[in-house]
């Protein structure tokens, strides 16, 4: 049986500054693809060619699934420790 997903209120003060702090880097990763990509607040192709406007396209989606991804990755296991720890606690007599 799979415990259930803890609640915000689950997680201690440390826990909960690392998980401020990873939607931190997630933020500042998408401004970086931002800055790189469209520093006037729009994307603004390299070329002219359709092709090419597809391929730079890719790589910006490319950049920000990656973000995601890595943040999504850290939260699976802040909320996995965060599970195991309330686990432990539940055991204890």
């Amino acid at each position: 049986m799979q415990t259930q997903h803890p609640m915000i209120n689950d997680f201690t003060n440390a826990e909960f500054e690392e998980y401020r702090g990873l939607i931190t880097e997630l933020l500042a990763d998408c401004k970086t693809v931002i800055d790189t990509h469209g520093p006037q607040g729009a994307w603004t192709p390299a070329s002219p060619e359709r092709p090419a406007q597809a391929a730079e396209a890719m790589t910006v989606l490319a950049d920000l699934s990656r973000a995601l991804n890595g943040t999504r990755t850290g939260l699976r296991r802040l909320d996995n420790r965060v599970r195991l720890r309330l686990k432990d606690q539940a055991a204890q007599p």
